[in-house]
């Protein structure tokens, strides 16, 4: 039995805004006069994917989201959304249109006996979280064998993060006496390149740490 999983998700959210108040060309006779304008544009955006499969899975999420720029089109989008800068809109048919606020007072005469207020705000807001999950069962089945075959009681789950914080994550929430990891001897550049698990969580969990050597290809 073998299936792998493929999926793609591609999304593009845009907000143009702009708040403009003005007094032109006018008399204003009054005991007060307020000018102002504000913008509060926001923009909450979550694209995620989890995709599943048997032996091998491949995901990719590619969001572009903005405040204060005209949208071009789907590939420019998700090239720049890569690049983390509109460089191919800009240099074709995007175009920048600042989110602004903007109040002012001009070529108008004024007797006011009070106060005068001309004020802008701009406050536009962008929220964005993207996430990318994929679940590979064979590796989960290959991985769990050697507990089955202790017959030991177990349980699969499937965490999104960086290893070692998605295990003390999930030993504070299970309230986990122990903390069980394998080594597999990685030491040296490679291993303060690449990083070591056992060695942060010997650091950092709160539960004890069973470290266990364990040859390449094996679990624990």
């Amino acid at each position: 039995m073998t299936w792998a999983g493929f999926g793609a998700v591609m999304v593009t959210n845009v907000v143009l805004s702009s708040a403009q108040a003005w007094i032109e060309g006018e008399s204003v006779d009054a005991a007060g006069l307020e000018v102002s304008a504000e913008n509060v544009s926001t923009l909450e955006a979550t694209a995620t994917s989890k995709i599943e499969g048997f032996d091998q899975t491949f995901g990719a999420v590619v969001a572009f989201n903005s405040i204060g720029w005209r949208s071009s089109n789907v590939l420019f989008n998700a090239l720049d959304a890569l690049l983390g800068d509109p460089l191919l809109s800009d240099a074709f048919d995007g175009a920048s249109t600042p989110s602004d606020a903007q109040a002012w007072v001009r070529d108008t005469q004024v007797d006011v006996t009070g106060d005068v207020l001309v004020s802008a705000t701009q406050a536009a807001q962008l929220t964005a979280t993207v996430g990318n999950e994929g679940v590979a069962d064979a590796a989960l089945d290959a991985w769990c064998a050697p507990l089955r075959k202790a017959q030991l009681q177990h349980r699969s789950v499937v965490i999104d993060g960086a290893p070692a914080e998605a295990l003390m994550r999930v030993a504070s929430e299970r309230e986990a006496p122990w903390i069980v990891v394998g080594r597999r001897g990685r030491g040296g550049f490679l291993g303060m390149l690449l990083g070591s698990v056992p060695h942060a969580l010997s650091l950092h969990a709160t539960s004890p740490v069973v470290i266990v050597p364990t040859a390449e290809g094996q679990g624990v």
